[in-house]
């Protein structure tokens, strides 16, 4: 049986014309020439190295909700970043009205600590076809990948000593390691290839706001991907990791909004940790 693809529906095409426009800028792009696989890998990539994984609003009071036009308003009109059902949602968004056929699928991640995969909802990435290859993207896990990678290739993607290899296990799932020597591998995430909607994710973006089991409730996060490497601002730590070498320093709790300025150019007040 033919799988159900859930599409977002965009009625107003001249309002979503200007927003597709403001959200190339925040990338570094003016418009969207070919829908082919190049274009692809170059908004992926552009996504990582321009918008921020972050959970800062998790901290602030701010409450996160599966609505485009919030999602919208802060990533690109406020200079923000997100976590996954923000930052893979308003991608789709972009893929999907850019003429791209993708669609949400639903991610179990790996908890290395108990040594089991958490349950399925707990990320949301994207799957896009291209002459009949499927692609997962995601630009929205905090030591994503700087490519799509492609389903049933077996190839592994390098990135500053960074590897990535997606298998498939079994049948239905596959899963997604990632390495620093390409010998001993790390799950990170896996999932099935099953179409979702977004308004799925509600409930397990609720959870990961509120929960004290979740990593996000924990301490203050901003990660993004840097020429050479990554950087990352966790709890009251400065991590760099370039060309595989990793340096972090401690900070003082009143100095995190100088570093989110000074790291990632967001321009926000929180509370002292």
């Amino acid at each position: 049986m033919e799988k159900q693809i859930y599409p977002l529906i965009i009625s107003n095409l001249k309002q979503l014309t200007m927003k597709v426009y403001e959200y190339l800028t925040r990338l570094g792009y003016s418009t969207i020439d070919k829908v082919d696989l190049m274009t692809l890998f170059a908004l992926h990539k552009q996504h990582l190295y321009r918008i921020p994984f972050e959970n800062l609003d998790i901290h602030n009071g701010r409450k996160i909700e599966l609505d485009l036009s919030r999602i919208y308003q802060k990533i690109v009109q406020e200079g923000r970043g997100g976590f996954c059902f923000e930052l893979n949602g308003l991608f789709q968004w972009l893929l999907h009205s850019a003429g791209y056929s993708c669609y949400f699928i639903s991610c179990g991640v790996f908890i290395p600590s108990q040594e089991k995969y958490g349950a399925y909802g707990g990320h949301v990435a994207i799957i896009a076809t291209l002459d009949d290859q499927k692609w997962l993207v995601d630009v929205g896990f905090g030591n994503s990948f700087p490519e799509p990678i492609a389903l049933n290739s077996g190839e592994t993607v390098d990135h500053h000593n960074q590897y990535y290899r997606l298998d498939q296990d079994g049948q239905d799932h596959y899963v997604l390691y990632n390495s620093k020597d390409q010998a001993n591998w790390t799950p990170m995430y896996r999932f099935q290839d099953v179409s979702v909607p977004f308004d799925y994710f509600g409930p397990f973006c609720e959870f990961h706001q509120t929960s004290p089991l979740s990593p996000f409730t924990q301490r203050r996060l901003c990660s993004q991907l840097v020429e050479g490497g990554r950087i990352t601002l966790v709890g009251n730590t400065v991590i760099k990791t370039i060309d595989g070498h990793r340096e972090e320093y401690p900070i003082d709790a009143n100095e995190f909004d100088h570093y989110l300025q000074e790291l990632f150019g967001i321009f926000i007040t929180l509370p002292i940790q």
